[in-house]
């Protein structure tokens, strides 16, 4: 089997935080609508994060998608650095989750930036809780940030797996601002795979 060539593509992605809403960058791999399963090595998290899936093991054994993802994964996190290169953040973000998927990307993203600094362990997620079947506000509720403050930053990198509704990154992003993040300052999200539309 032959996997595309990938690379990463950049759009503007709505957030609906408050008071203002917060345009942020979404930089991504890949590109699918929700309903459609992706081809090549990222239809795996496609598969996950619809649940069809279900992870058994880190390896998740006996499973042909996750061979491929896994046997491609190190080319393309070598994309993912090569981006993370060209760009300068002075805050990074890992996404808060019970999965292990989005760990690599920020991985290979975090560790050529200088000068910046990691925010992850200043942010937890409730147990149990999963963005897909939730709304913005319970989302929200269930994402806590003990980060004294956020007001010096400019440039913040937040690193997910899979972005959908965004339900996460917004109440990610809300967290920030409420610790001071300027409203000028530019957000960016990484993701290796943008499931949007229907």
């Amino acid at each position: 089997m032959t996997v595309p060539h990938r690379s990463i593509t950049s759009t503007p992605l709505s957030l609906a935080t408050t008071p203002t809403p917060t345009t942020a960058v979404l930089a991504y791999l890949a590109r699918t609508p929700r309903a459609n399963i992706p081809q090549g090595e990222l239809r795996y998290l496609h598969t996950v994060r619809s649940g069809s899936l279900r992870r058994t093991a880190p390896s998740v054994a006996g499973s042909h998608d996750a061979f491929v993802y896994y046997r491609q994964l190190s080319a393309t996190l070598l994309v993912v650095t090569e981006w993370a290169r060209a760009h300068t953040f002075d805050a990074a973000l890992l996404a808060p989750s019970t999965r292990h998927d989005a760990e690599p990307y920020f991985s290979a993203a975090f560790p050529v930036q200088r000068d910046c600094e990691d925010l992850s362990p200043f942010f937890e997620k409730a147990p149990g809780l999963h963005a897909g079947s939730l709304t913005l506000p319970e989302v929200l509720a269930g994402i806590s940030c003990s980060l004294p403050t956020a007001a010096g930053y400019r440039d913040v990198l937040i690193v997910d797996d899979v972005v959908s509704d965004a339900r996460t990154v917004t109440a990610l992003t809300q967290r920030l601002l409420e610790r001071g993040l300027s409203s000028v300052a530019t957000v960016t999200v990484l993701a290796a795979l943008w499931m949007d539309g229907p």
